[in-house]
C-alpha cells in the first residue's frame, strides 16, 4: 500500500506539467491573433491620415492662388483709380470738349435731315450750320461734364453716383447756355440741368450693374 502512494504522486506531477505545456500555445495564439488585429487597425488609420494630409495639402496649395487672385484684384483697382486720379481737370476739359465736338458734328449731319421730315418748325439752316452748331453744344456740354467729374474725384478722392450726378448739372447749364446765345434762361437751364443728371447718374448705376455682372 505504502510503495502504490508514491506512484500516484508521481503522476500528479506529470499531469500538470503536460497541461501546461499544451496551454502555452494558445496564449501565443491569442496574442498574435490581438497583434494582427492592432496592426490592422493602425494601417487603417495610418491609410486616413495621409488621405487627409493630402487634402489638407491641396488646400494648402489652392489658398495662395486664391490669395493671389484677391491680390491682383485689388491692385488692378487701385491702379485704375491712380491712374483716373492722374488725369487732371484741364486734360479731361480738353478730351471732353474735343470728344464732344466729333459727336455733335456727326450728330449734325444725322439728325437734321430726319427731324426735317417730322417737325417742320426746325430751324432753316444748312447742313453745314446744324454741323457746327451741334459741335459746339455738345463740345460744352460734355468739356464741361468731364471737367467737374475730374475735379469732384480729386477733391472727394472716389468715384460714385454723387459725382456723376454734379458733373450732369454742370453739363446741362453749360449746354443751356450756349444753346441760348450765351444768355442765361432760367427754365431752360433747369430743365437742361436735371435731363443731363439723370442721363448722367443712369449711365453710372447701369455700369455699376453690368460690371457686376461681368465679375
Amino acid at each position: 500500500m505504502a510503495s502504490r502512494q508514491p506512484g500516484k504522486r508521481s503522476r500528479a506531477p506529470a499531469d500538470s506539467v503536460h497541461d501546461s505545456v499544451d496551454c502555452g500555445p494558445q496564449t501565443s495564439g491569442d496574442r498574435t491573433s490581438t497583434d494582427e488585429a492592432k496592426t490592422k487597425r493602425s494601417r487603417e488609420d495610418s491609410s486616413t491620415l495621409h488621405a487627409q494630409n493630402q487634402v489638407l495639402k491641396w488646400w494648402l496649395k489652392l489658398l495662395p492662388a486664391v490669395y493671389e487672385l484677391g491680390v491682383l484684384k485689388e491692385d488692378s483697382k487701385r491702379e485704375e483709380m491712380k491712374s483716373e486720379q492722374t488725369v487732371t481737370p484741364f486734360t479731361a476739359v480738353v478730351n471732353g470738349g474735343l470728344a464732344g465736338a466729333i459727336y455733335g458734328g456727326i450728330a449734325g449731319m444725322i439728325i437734321p435731315p430726319l427731324f426735317r421730315r417730322l417737325y417742320r418748325g426746325l430751324a432753316p439752316l444748312s447742313q453745314a450750320q446744324y454741323v457746327r452748331k451741334f459741335a459746339r453744344e455738345c463740345s460744352a456740354l460734355a468739356a464741361a461734364g468731364c471737367g467737374i467729374e475730374s475735379m469732384m474725384r480729386g477733391i472727394r478722392g472716389k468715384d460714385d453716383l454723387t459725382n456723376h450726378l454734379v458733373s450732369g448739372l454742370g453739363g446741362g447749364l453749360a449746354y443751356s447756355f450756349v444753346n441760348r446765345g450765351l444768355k442765361l434762361k432760367p427754365s431752360h437751364a433747369l430743365f437742361c440741368a436735371a435731363g443731363c443728371a439723370v442721363l448722367s447718374g443712369t449711365e453710372y448705376k447701369m455700369n455699376e450693374i453690368f460690371s457686376a455682372t461681368d465679375e
